[in-house]
């Protein structure tokens, strides 16, 4: 008999805090993929909805079930891994890494963005104090590993 169990490719309770800047990870974040537009439903009003492609979402946190058959939820947990920075230089850090425009403003009118941080795609969302990024799990120590640098050159 198979047994699959769910690893995790950072030790629980892993935190960098380099130059007054942390950098932590939620390893057990649900992560769901939608199609269609969840931020028009009302079960989802109030959610962490992130855009990533015309009528696909990355919902942060737990899903409501929904009876609506234009939506389409698919758990993306098991593949993906929630990281946060935070920090006053976190923008600087996070550019370094990426060639998208991270200012405040920008996500003022977009909320998260679908992005490149070194060579690996991920979703980019600003915080008050930081930024949130979701992450594929089996490229989550080579970004992990990229921030970390960063954060020791421009932190």
């Amino acid at each position: 008999m198979l047994k699959l169990e769910r690893t995790d490719p950072l030790p629980s309770g892993k935190l960098a805090s380099i130059h007054g800047l942390t950098l932590g990870w939620e390893p057990r974040a649900r992560i769901t993929h939608v199609s269609q537009s969840a931020t028009a439903s009302p079960a989802f009003i109030g959610l962490d909805c992130r855009p990533i492609a015309p009528g696909q979402f990355y919902v942060v946190g737990d899903v409501p079930a929904t009876t609506d058959p234009s939506v389409t939820l698919t758990d993306q947990s098991h593949g993906s891994v929630l990281l946060h920075l935070k920090g006053e230089k976190s923008e600087v850090v996070l550019s370094s890494l990426s060639g998208a425009n991270l200012a405040a403003e920008d996500f003022a009118r977009r909320g998260a963005i679908q992005t490149r941080l070194g060579h690996l795609s991920v979703n980019v969302k600003r915080t008050p104090d930081g930024f949130s990024i979701i992450a594929p799990r089996s490229f989550v120590q080579s970004i992990w590993d990229d921030i970390e640098s960063a954060m020791r050159i421009f932190g």
